[in-house]
């Protein structure tokens, strides 16, 4: 849990000391077209891949809870389709974050891409922090 928490403050700490400096940029959505800061942008994207990935955490936990409940016996059959369907879906996003960078530098400006691999780091550490604090305080 502490090294989550450290990872993410050095990174959200790395991205702001690197983009602070930088320019607005023109950001157009279909006819409308407003001036924003690359910082904003950074906070905005991490909020959101923070809370999807906490929401992924608690579904998997709570559904990883629920089949537990559903066989307390350690020699009882579970079903295995789920658990191949979840462990696959776990292999192919952790292969989709470790070819992001690369894919990112192909279609994207260097910005985005930037914007987009230092917002990932701390939106997938925090809910680690979160949900430590979380079930510290629901078990008491």
């Amino acid at each position: 849990m502490y090294a989550s928490a450290v990872l993410t403050g050095i990174s959200i700490v790395f991205a702001t000391v690197v983009l602070i400096g930088e320019d607005s940029k023109e950001l157009s959505l279909y006819t409308l077209t407003f001036m924003v800061h690359p910082l904003l942008l950074y906070f905005v994207f991490t909020s959101l891949l923070t809370v999807a990935v906490l929401l992924l955490k608690f579904y998997l936990y709570s559904a990883k809870e629920e089949v537990s409940e559903d066989y307390p016996f350690e020699d009882a059959q579970k079903p295995r389709g789920s658990r191949r369907r979840w462990s696959l879906l776990v292999l192919l996003l952790t292969v989709a974050v470790l070819f992001l960078p690369l894919i990112l530098s192909v279609f994207v400006e260097p910005l985005w891409s930037f914007i987009s691999i230092s917002g990932f780091v701390p939106a997938v550490a925090f809910p680690e922090i979160i949900l430590y604090i979380y079930s510290r305080y629901n078990t008491r």
